[in-house]
């Protein structure tokens, strides 16, 4: 995540917390996706004791919430470092230019493809007013403002996380310089706002839908994840010893039981659109504050566990997560609708029907073609033109 004035891709060494945060987070969020299609629950039997998935399979939605933490946590790195070795940042043309290198190759083509391929050829569109309507809320990133766009989009639904992104990055350079001068006033002022815009919506408006998803609702989310970062940089002179890596070891496995019972708790909740939001506006806060605590205290933990999460399979997936991310949904919807791959004999929604082995197919074609699709996406198209433009902007 280092800057520099030439934009080049040098960075300080990878976090292996974050690499297995990243893909366990985006292969949670592609089973949840994978699962709404093929409704195939994933158990398992041990000798005499049933183990379910399915609590993991109903909330797999709110590992978006860790990701925007994650990403913040990404993003206040390089000032916490800054601020911690007194070398100045780049301008700041350079960190919206190196957002934008990041965000908009592969954003656009997940907007473009399917509106060339799908949606214009299916005649989606009545007529041109129409076609805008939807495409343009896509190219200002303001889907989350539009009912009709953010809950039944003909382009690609999962990119109104990008817009929140978007947003985000706007304002982060601003968040970031007051953290850095006044770290427990801008955390505790971006946690009462996140905090306060949840309880207002909540408390006032019956339907949360296109609400609880806006950038505000996300404030508190950010800000765990770069006091995490400052948390991080101050520890970083001070080598973890044996007896703190088994301490770190030993709390980060703690972190993961408590994550685990609030996605137990989120998936006892009312399967229904305000028991939903309930659970959201309930354990957004303690979910991404377990994990950024997770984040530090697994990258001061034990080697061998540290691997576990930063192995290279794990590290891989965190590199295409972006074009996993984006892709993975649209490809899950039509490998069942449209093309109807695997085959199954159900004259269409065969996963009311429970046909198998089509659902076991289902999900192991999903995730294979999805994989795929990133990979390709990953390194013939967003990291190539990253590649140019840092030849063309080292030749300037």
């Amino acid at each position: 995540m280092q800057q520099d004035s030439t934009l080049t891709l040098s960075r300080p060494p990878r976090l292996a917390a974050a690499d297995g945060l990243r893909a366990l987070c985006i292969l949670i969020i592609a089973l949840y996706h994978f699962w709404q299609q093929s409704w195939l629950e994933l158990t398992f039997r041990i000798g005499s004791t049933t183990f379910t998935l399915l609590p993991l399979l109903r909330t797999g939605y709110i590992f978006v919430d860790l990701l925007l933490m994650l990403s913040g946590f990404l993003l206040y790195l390089p000032y916490a470092r800054s601020a911690a070795s007194s070398v100045p940042l780049p301008p700041l043309k350079d960190f919206y230019t190196k957002r934008a290198l990041r965000i908009l190759p592969g954003y656009l083509l997940g907007v473009f493809l399917p509106l060339f391929l799908f949606a214009l050829p299916s005649h989606s569109y009545s007529n041109l007013p129409d076609l805008l309507s939807d495409l343009l809320p896509y190219l200002t990133f303001t889907q989350t403002l539009f009912p009709r766009v953010y809950q039944h989009s003909r382009l690609n639904a999962v990119l109104w996380t990008v817009g929140v992104e978007v947003h985000a990055y706007i304002l982060f350079p601003f968040a970031a310089k007051s953290f850095t001068r006044r770290p427990a006033f801008t955390y505790l002022t971006m946690l009462t706002l996140g905090l306060a815009y949840r309880l207002i919506i909540y408390s006032t408006l019956p339907d949360l839908t296109l609400w609880i998803n806006q950038t505000p609702s996300f404030i508190d989310v950010y800000a765990n994840g770069m006091l995490a970062a400052y948390l991080y940089t101050k520890r970083l002179s001070t080598p973890p010893t044996r007896t703190e890596r088994i301490l770190c070891t030993l709390l980060s496995f703690t972190t993961l039981i408590l994550i685990w019972k609030l996605i137990c708790l989120q998936s006892s909740l009312s399967w229904d659109l305000p028991g939903l939001h309930l659970g959201q506006a309930l354990i957004r806060f303690p979910l991404t504050a377990l994990g950024a605590l997770w984040l530090l205290f697994t990258e001061r933990s034990l080697p061998l566990f540290r691997f576990t999460f930063g192995n290279p399979l794990f590290r891989w997936i965190s590199n295409i997560s972006y074009a996993l991310y984006i892709w993975h949904q649209w490809l899950a919807v039509h490998l069942r609708s449209t093309w109807r791959f695997p085959p199954y004999t159900a004259p269409e929604n065969p996963q009311f029907s429970g046909e198998q082995p089509w659902q076991t197919l289902y999900m192991i074609t999903c995730f294979v073609v999805s994989l795929t699709a990133a990979a390709f996406v990953t390194y013939c198209w967003e990291r190539p033109i990253l590649r140019l433009f840092n030849h063309r902007n080292r030749r300037r």
